[in-house]
C-alpha cells in the first residue's frame, strides 16, 4: 500500500502523570501519516491504553502537545473538541462493554451519524436521507448481514458486535482510528477475520491507524511501523522489516522471545 507524506497525527513530548507521582506516558513523541498504521506493542501497564486515552482527549495531558491535521488538540476543552472527534475514532477491547444493551444494533451503530444528520461522509451520501440503508451500507462494509441491525447486543457474538463497533466507527469517516486490543477478548479465528478486515478497511478509505496490542504477532502483521513501550515510555522504534534486527533494544528481544514461542 502507497503511503503519502501527509501527516494526520503528530504528538510531541506527550507526559501523563497522577497523583501518586507514577508517570503513566512520559515524553512521548511520534507522527503517523496518511494511510499508516502505527502499531504499539508492550506489556500489560506499560503505558499503551493511558497514551490512548489522551489521544482522544479523555485523559488530560500534563505536558507535551497532539496535532490533529496541524490543529492542536491537547489544551483545547469539551466543547472545542467536538469538531475534532468525527476524525478521531476508536475501537476497544470489550465491544460488549462499548455497546448499550437496551439499544437495538442498527441504534448504536447509527448514533454518529445520529447526533450529526447533516455531516454524512461521502461513501454515504447516496442514502444519507435513508437511515436503514445507511446502516445497512455501514453493515456491508464490514460484513454483516442487515438482518443483525434489529438484534440487541446479546444476540450477537464477539466478533460480530466488534465488527460492528468497526462499522459505527468509519460511519465518521475518520481519517484516524485508535484500536486499542481490539481483537483480545475473541477467539483464534475472530481475531484474524477481523485483523484481514482492518487492513482493507484501512486501503479502501485510506484510514491511518494505531494498532495497540500486547499481542507482537498482530502488531507485526498490522503494522507499517512498531513502537514498543514500556514504563510510560517508547523504548524502541522501527520499521516492521527491522523487527528480527539485532539491534532492536533488550526489551523488544523480550517480547520477540513470547511472539517467536
Amino acid at each position: 500500500m502507497s503511503q503519502t507524506e501527509e501527516t494526520v497525527l503528530t504528538v510531541s513530548n506527550l507526559t501523563k502523570h497522577y497523583a501518586c507521582g507514577h508517570k503513566a506516558v512520559d515524553n512521548v513523541s511520534f507522527s503517523i501519516r496518511k494511510g499508516e498504521c502505527l502499531g504499539l506493542a508492550g506489556e500489560s501497564g506499560s503505558g499503551k491504553s493511558t497514551l490512548a486515552r489522551c489521544l482522544l482527549l479523555l485523559e488530560k495531558i500534563d505536558q507535551g502537545d497532539i496535532w490533529l491535521h496541524q490543529q492542536p488538540l491537547g489544551r483545547i476543552n469539551k466543547k472545542e473538541a467536538r469538531p475534532f472527534r468525527r476524525k478521531l475514532q476508536a475501537v476497544f477491547q470489550n465491544p460488549a462493554a462499548s455497546l448499550n444493551p437496551k439499544l437495538k444494533i442498527i441504534d448504536a451503530v447509527m448514533e454518529p451519524l445520529d447526533v450529526s444528520k447533516n455531516d454524512a461522509p461521502l461513501f454515504l451520501q447516496d442514502v444519507c436521507t435513508n437511515r436503514r440503508l445507511a446502516a445497512e451500507r455501514l453493515f456491508a462494509m464490514v460484513g454483516l448481514q442487515p438482518h443483525l441491525l434489529d438484534r440487541y447486543p446479546h444476540e450477537l457474538s464477539g466478533g460480530q458486535q466488534q465488527r460492528v463497533l468497526i462499522a459505527r466507527a468509519i460511519s465518521t469517516e475518520p481519517s484516524f482510528i485508535i484500536f486499542d486490543e481490539p481483537t483480545a477478548s475473541l477467539d483464534v479465528t475472530s481475531q484474524a477475520n477481523i485483523l484481514d478486515l482492518l487492513k482493507d478497511l484501512q486501503e479502501e478509505m485510506g484510514l491511518s491507524y494505531l494498532f495497540i496490542s500486547h499481542d507482537l504477532a498482530a502488531v507485526h502483521f498490522m503494522s507499517h511501523r512498531i513502537m514498543i513501550m514500556k514504563d510510560g515510555q517508547i523504548a524502541d522504534h522501527f520499521e516492521k522489516e527491522e523487527l528480527f534486527s539485532e539491534k532492536r533494544h533488550p526489551y523488544s528481544k523480550k517480547l520477540l522471545q513470547v511472539f517467536e514461542s
